[in-house]
């Protein structure tokens, strides 16, 4: 996991391990590692090339943005990290 406070409480930890997983957190500066970055990248270059209407939230166009996430790009994304 990254190395945001949220995810290093006590009580996250040990969830995690109380499910016997092993606790791993990204070194500093490790966007390359964390794939999740490359899907938000995408999602908000779509949004932002999409002209938000007056009667469409923002919700509307992240939803339609990520069904544009193929799994080729997650695959590559995987590979790249």
């Amino acid at each position: 996991i990254n190395n945001a406070t949220i995810y290093k409480t006590k009580e996250v930890v040990t969830a995690i391990r109380d499910n016997r997983y092993t606790v791993l957190f990204l070194p500093p500066y490790s966007l390359f590692l964390n794939s999740i970055k490359e899907y938000w990248s995408k999602i908000k270059g779509k949004v932002r090339k999409t002209p938000l209407l007056k009667n469409k939230m923002i919700t509307d166009g992240i939803e339609k943005a990520g069904q544009k996430v193929t799994p080729e790009d997650c695959q590559g994304w995987t590979r790249h990290s």
